[in-house]
């Protein structure tokens, strides 16, 4: 079993497939316990706290250290947990990212890692498959609605191959999307057993 631990400023949250624990000073208590979700193939990708929850991405990537394959099985379906310190929710995706097949909070992608700042989420997500051929998403989430801005990144892409000197017409979020999808290869590497804490 994988493990994921994260630091909020104030204490540790530690989650693997079916438990979410609070370390803080040298108390660790059990903060969720999310058994009766399907998590159980599942690992936890990385987790962000914004001052107010923390966002947790599950889903069931393989990763193969040797020849560095990242993978995101065609069936599998990944979960967005949000957990506010005592009670946890399912993020249900946009209507195009909905797993058909599965419950409503299922996410039709593999969802890689994601980050907090500038008071949105960034959340960075392949179509199943081999991810050198798979699409790539890269989502801005303010804890309401969802928006795709890979189309942005994409087009600051191009504006930089035609006017090389346009540092400032870069926008913010093309910026950080490139940052975080770097993050999210990076972050691509299997967890610390829980033998390893």
């Amino acid at each position: 079993d994988y493990w994921r631990a994260e630091w909020s400023g104030d204490h540790w949250l530690i989650c693997n497939s079916q438990r979410v624990l609070r370390l803080e000073g040298g108390r660790l208590e059990l903060a969720a316990d999310l058994s009766r979700l399907e998590l159980r193939s599942l690992n936890p990708k990385s987790a962000d706290w914004n001052g107010e929850y923390w966002l947790i991405p599950y889903d069931p990537s393989l990763y193969d250290p040797s020849p560095y394959v990242y993978e995101c099985p065609e069936e599998g379906r990944s979960f967005l947990v949000k957990y506010d310190g005592e009670e946890w929710e399912l993020v249900p995706p946009p209507p195009d990212l909905s797993a058909s097949r599965a419950p409503n909070s299922s996410w039709s992608v593999c969802l890689n890692g994601l980050a907090w700042g500038d008071q949105r989420w960034l959340i960075a997500a392949r179509e199943p498959g081999d991810w050198q051929f798979s699409r790539g998403y890269l989502l801005s989430y303010d804890g309401r609605k969802f928006e795709d801005i890979m189309q942005g990144l994409d087009e600051a892409i191009e504006l930089e191959e035609e006017e090389p000197p346009a540092h400032s017409k870069i926008p913010f979020e093309a910026l950080m999307a490139l940052v975080l999808l770097g993050v999210s290869f990076l972050l691509a590497k299997p967890w610390r057993s829980a033998n390893s804490l």
